[in-house]
């Protein structure tokens, strides 16, 4: 008895042997974005190797709902190579590529051979770290299978810090004094699209700025239009802008300086 159930075993470990693993699922793109970013991702899908695959369905299910996905970015590669411009189907934070659907007919994707999908995910102003997911769901021989993968993805936020050089001015009535407006960013990723607005008080006249602001009474504006280097500003960098302002009285000497920061 013993050796019949042995016989058995062995046989049965023999079987398993011969069944083919199944396809394998990669997905690959960066694995830290700042706000206001866009980057691209991949998912590759290989048949096993000694099964053809079918009725093939990518999955990606976004880290959370800071991230959206940039439409017209699709792109499907099909196993000979051929490139498909494909939108996904959103359900709830899921991106969908049914093959079958958008090619129009049951696709069958060769033993061996790899079918990719490329697609661009952007950040807004307060997303939050999270894991990207990717699934795809195939048949072989009519049976189905499944296979998974993920990274995760690390927000980098930007940080502004304002200050004014020299901080102090010594001058009196009629003098003209000289100020420099620093934006620099002490954060971790890179900041956008930054608006610089300084505000004098009433007791200074507005003179002239380098480079030249949008200048409004006591109130004068800079943005990317007039200074370039405002629309990105890296981890560590800083913009400078030099203000002139007239002395005309000895009160309402106070001079504000804000900035905002954003994806638009």
């Amino acid at each position: 008895m013993r050796g019949t159930r042995w016989q058995a075993v062995a046989g049965l470990l023999l079987a398993w042997g011969l069944v083919a693993v199944g396809g394998k699922v990669d997905l690959s793109g960066p694995t830290q974005m700042g706000r206001c970013e866009e980057a691209w991702f991949t998912i590759a899908f290989t048949a096993d190797v000694v099964q053809t695959a079918s009725a093939i369905v990518f999955t990606v299910a976004l880290p959370n709902a800071g991230f959206a996905y940039v439409t017209g970015s699709g792109l499907i590669t099909l196993g000979d190579g051929t490139p498909i411009a494909a939108e996904p189907a959103p359900v709830g934070l899921d991106l969908v590529w049914d093959l079958d659907l958008i090619l129009g007919v049951a696709y069958e994707l060769p033993p061996g051979e790899t079918v990719t999908v490329v697609f661009a995910l952007r950040t807004g102003c307060g997303t939050i770290s999270g894991t990207l997911g990717a699934r795809v769901d195939y048949e072989e021989d009519g049976v189905p299978r499944y296979g998974t993968d993920s990274q995760p993805i690390e927000i980098l936020p930007g940080a502004l810090v304002l200050y004014k050089e020299p901080s102090v001015v010594p001058a009196a009535v009629g003098d003209v004094v000289t100020w420099t407006l620093v934006v620099e960013n002490t954060g971790l990723g890179p900041i956008y699209n930054v608006v610089v607005t300084d505000v004098l008080g009433s007791g200074l006249a507005y003179v002239s700025s380098d480079p030249a602001g949008d200048n409004a009474g006591q109130a004068t504006t800079w943005d990317k239009s007039h200074a370039p280097s405002l629309e990105e500003i890296a981890p560590g960098q800083r913009v400078e802008i030099e203000l002139q302002a007239e002395l005309v009285a000895c009160t309402g000497l106070e001079n504000r300086l804000d900035a905002r920061f954003g994806c638009d």
